[in-house]
């Protein structure tokens, strides 16, 4: 019955229609659950299964992606010799490049601060490729510390192949270079070779970069 008001009429009672075949009510759980029970079945909404669902979508779409530490001869759109074709290149001049590299700096009372660093080896002719015949890395003592090439790898033109030493990688450190060794099949223009700094720390960050330099000689790096 409906409740009496000031003017005498009876307000309509607000309420739910109920169906004798179907009852709908709500248990409380856990944050982001709730469960629905309707004639006698269950669904469960979890907001974690969202989150995973997102979290595999974001998994796909990264596993897609170049890795960040990969050689960049993909992202160049070059690709490596054959045996047969590299064995073509023994006895050819080559040029070779210098590039300084910092995988640490100093600051304050020497104290040391890492850095990572990008090796870019630019194509600038914008119709013939260039062989990146080795990539070398040498530490401040003039050890051998990695070779970043398994074999050459034609670069196309105009394209730019790129080497990363990572932040946490202080094998080189602050006298560290790169030794780029590269020839081609016509003149071409000279690529441009140059090395990126980057690091930050809190709200402050850090970059430069240095320039390579041509060595005289031919297999400078052996």
């Amino acid at each position: 019955m409906g409740a009496a008001t000031a003017g005498g009429r009876t307000a309509p009672k607000v309420g739910f229609a109920r169906s004798s075949n179907v009852s709908y009510h709500a248990k409380r759980l856990p944050l982001g659950e709730k469960v629905i029970f309707r004639s006698g079945r269950v669904f469960r909404r979890a907001a974690t299964l969202v989150a995973l669902a997102c979290a595999a979508a974001l998994t796909a779409c990264a596993s897609e992606a170049t890795p960040v530490h990969s050689t960049g001869v993909e992202r160049a759109g070059g690709r490596y010799l054959s045996s047969a074709e590299a064995a073509q290149l023994e006895g050819r001049p080559v040029q070779a490049v210098y590039v300084p590299v910092y995988s640490h700096i100093y600051h304050r009372d020497g104290r040391e601060f890492d850095l990572t660093a990008t090796l870019s080896i630019r194509n600038t002719d914008f119709a013939h490729p260039v062989i990146v015949r080795d990539v070398r890395y040498y530490d401040t003592a003039g050890a051998l510390v990695s070779r970043f090439t398994t074999a050459p790898v034609l670069l196309p033109a105009m394209a730019t192949l790129e080497f990363m030493v990572g932040e946490k990688d202080r094998r080189g450190g602050s006298g560290a270079n790169f030794v780029v060794e590269w020839l081609a099949d016509a003149p071409v223009s000279p690529p441009l070779l140059e090395s990126v700094m980057i690091a930050t720390s809190g709200q402050q960050g850090i970059s430069f970069t240095s320039r390579g330099h041509d060595i005289a000689g031919p297999g400078a790096a052996e």
